[in-house]
């Protein structure tokens, strides 16, 4: 289950910050590539191992996926900065963020409970 996180910072350090959250990703990055170029030489061995490769295509799908939400959230932020710039050069006041919404779980329909409601 994922969760949202949130932190004040203040306007100044919003950009400072933003880099922290990327620069955390480093770690992922680099594991995504080691196993995007595992994934190649496993293709291109003899004795080729389905189950590894299999598991390790799941596995980068899983880091880039997270990846990807990361750099989403990331663009959020630094575009709601950027929107918050423009509107103090302008003399705009912009509306508070609405509150964080809450957390909803839940539990995802089994195939047995589906073929109960149909």
């Amino acid at each position: 289950m994922k969760v949202k996180l949130s932190y004040t910072v203040d306007m100044k350090d919003v950009l400072t910050e933003s880099s922290y959250l990327l620069a955390n990703l480093g770690v992922k990055v680099k594991s995504s590539i080691e196993l995007f170029n595992n994934l190649i030489l496993l293709l291109r061995e003899e004795d080729f191992k389905s189950k590894q490769f299999f598991e390790e295509v799941e596995t980068l799908r899983q880091n880039l996926a997270a990846l990807d939400s990361r750099l989403a959230e990331v663009d959020e932020v630094v575009e709601g900065f950027q929107q918050y710039e423009r509107s103090q050069r302008r003399g705009e006041i912009l509306p508070s963020p609405p509150p964080p919404s809450e957390v909803v779980v839940e539990p995802e329909e089994s195939e047995e409970s589906a073929a109960l409601n149909d």
